[in-house]
């Protein structure tokens, strides 16, 4: 490292990268946790929808709701086309543009 880079407000480069790091461990952690938790909150709310119709309608019913279930998931992934797909694909282009054009333009 050079000397202009060696110290920058007492940090020297790598320690202030290496914060930066767990910053984002930590961040991806929490995030991940709090993902997790929606996932186990879906879940129990889909048992006890289920339970109820189950108790409701019976077990023609039941199979009923998920036929009509699978039936929309149908429709709405036939509908979708992957849209959702590309879409990530054309936002990680554009971040890649603008990241690029930061790094030369020195914005």
């Amino acid at each position: 490292m050079s000397e202009t880079q060696e110290i920058k407000d007492g940090l020297t480069v790598l320690e202030e990268t290496e914060g930066r790091e767990d910053a984002t461990y930590d961040h991806i952690v929490k995030y991940t946790g709090f993902l997790g938790g929606i996932q186990v909150l879906t879940i129990l709310v889909s048992v006890v929808r289920n339970k109820l119709a189950a108790v409701l309608l019976s077990t023609a019913g039941v199979g009923l709701s998920a036929l009509y279930q699978s039936v929309i998931g149908f429709l709405h992934n036939t509908s979708n086309l992957g849209i959702s797909f590309s879409s990530i694909k054309e936002i990680a282009e554009y971040y890649g543009q603008k990241t690029i054009r930061k790094k030369f333009s020195g914005r």
